[in-house]
């Protein structure tokens, strides 16, 4: 049977263990080392370490290192233009709470959103995601790749196991995914085609108008949401005759019916600037 090399060293560092036990005092000879298979740990093994919880294992965290190294990617569009930034040698103090980070570990893409994230950068990242693997050179294929996304305060063992000592108090105030779980439900972790969904809802010209907007809704761009019978209606025309206008004539349209709050530069996206940009990702 040959020993794996994690084994093997295990096995030298337990014997060494044995032998100064048998070196030290009488009460050290009632110790001994067992081994066991992971999955079948007793209760005790448990107990001294403070009870059974998540942690990171499974086929991708046992193959990465020399496969495919887990790779990380800030995207950001806080100086007014969408940007991604490759984070070599990161840890969990590299996951910026403002921005949107795209964790790739092989078979699983995740991206995760920080707090402090707006929504065209959330929903910008969500189309970077599917196109940085759309355009992937090594032939990866979207069906082949389950993309997810993760909500700050809500990561589980399978993303956080990429970060060395990773601090479930940072953030989830020291509860595990399961406690988490069990108090908000799975909405923490969700498919990106499912968040992509949010962006596309219509809703009523009386949903539009509350201070607070749905989820995925872009607080300066709410038109794209509207009903169509209800543009129609308000505008005095359809949604194509309205995207023909003039920028400063849509503005005037919107301010009419106090579907207008102002324009944001931090929160401009240059569309076809930020999927060159991802796509350059793949060639460096």
């Amino acid at each position: 049977v040959v020993m794996s090399e994690e084994k093997y060293t295990a096995k030298l560092l337990s014997e060494s263990l044995d032998r100064e036990r048998l070196i030290g005092s009488q009460q050290s000879l009632a110790m001994r080392t067992i081994e066991m298979e992971e999955g079948n740990e007793p209760d005790e093994f448990w107990e001294c370490l403070g009870g059974k919880a998540e942690y990171a294992s499974g086929f991708e965290l046992a193959h990465l290192v020399n496969e495919r190294p887990p790779r990380l990617f800030q995207l950001s569009n806080a100086s007014g233009t969408f940007s991604v930034e490759e984070i070599y040698n990161f840890n969990q103090d590299d996951l910026i709470e403002d921005d949107i980070m795209l964790l790739d570990v092989g078979n699983t893409l995740y991206v995760w959103i920080g707090k402090g994230a707006n929504e065209i950068e959330k929903k910008q990242s969500l189309l970077a995601a599917k196109d940085y693997i759309a355009h992937d050179p090594s032939g990866r294929d979207e069906a082949e790749v389950t993309m997810l996304t993760v909500k700050q305060g809500m990561e589980p063992p399978k993303f956080t196991g990429h970060f060395q000592a990773w601090d479930p108090r940072k953030w989830s105030g020291g509860k595990t995914y399961t406690e988490l779980v069990s108090e908000f439900g799975e909405q923490g972790v969700t498919s990106v085609d499912e968040e992509l969904e949010k962006y596309n809802k219509k809703y009523s010209y009386d949903v539009l108008c509350r201070k607070i907007v749905p989820e995925g809704v872009d607080p300066v761009n709410k038109e794209r949401y509207l009903k169509d019978d209800e543009f129609a209606e308000l505008f005095g025309m359809t949604v194509l005759d309205y995207e023909r206008l003039p920028k400063w004539k849509q503005v005037r349209a919107k301010r009419a019916v106090k579907l207008f709050e102002g324009s944001n530069s931090s929160v401009i996206y240059c569309s076809e600037i930020g999927m060159k940009q991802v796509r350059v990702l793949h060639s460096e």
